[in-house]
C-alpha cells in the first residue's frame, strides 16, 4: 500500500516536472525532467531499500507497510526538498538581448518620404 502511494507521488511529480519544463523551455527539457525524476526515484529506492534490508529482518512490518515500502518512505523528505528546489522555484524570465543600435556601416534604404533608414 505504501509502495503504491509513493509510486503515484513520483508519477505526479514526473508529470508536473515535464509539463513545467515543456511549457517553459520545450520538449527536450520536459523529457530531461522526467528522466531526472525517474533516475532519482530509482537510485534512492535502491540505496534506501538495501539499507532497510540490512537493518530490518522481517519482510512485512504491518499489513500495509513492508520493508520495500519503508525503503521508499524514508527518503521521501529528501526527495520532496530536491523536487521543490528544482521544479517549484519561481521561473526566471527568458533571456532577451537588447536590440543593438544600427552601426554606421549598415546599409540604408530610403523610405516613402525619401529619408534614409538603416535596414
Amino acid at each position: 500500500m505504501a509502495e503504491l502511494f509513493v509510486l503515484y507521488l513520483h508519477l505526479l511529480a514526473a508529470l508536473y516536472a515535464f509539463t513545467q519544463r515543456w511549457q517553459e523551455r520545450g520538449l527536450r527539457e520536459g523529457i530531461l525532467a522526467v528522466l531526472l525524476v525517474g533516475m532519482v526515484f530509482l537510485l534512492v529506492w535502491t540505496l534506501s531499500g538495501a539499507l532497510v534490508r540490512l537493518l530490518i529482518a522481517q519482510p512485512k512490518l504491518t499489513p500495509w507497510l513492508t520493508r520495500d515500502g519503508l525503503g521508499l518512505l524514508l527518503p521521501l523528505p529528501l526527495e520532496l526538498w530536491l523536487f521543490r528546489a528544482l521544479f517549484l522555484r519561481p521561473s526566471a524570465p527568458p533571456h532577451t538581448q537588447p536590440m543593438a543600435a544600427p552601426s554606421a556601416s549598415a546599409p540604408t534604404v530610403p523610405n516613402e518620404h525619401g529619408e534614409q533608414h538603416s535596414t
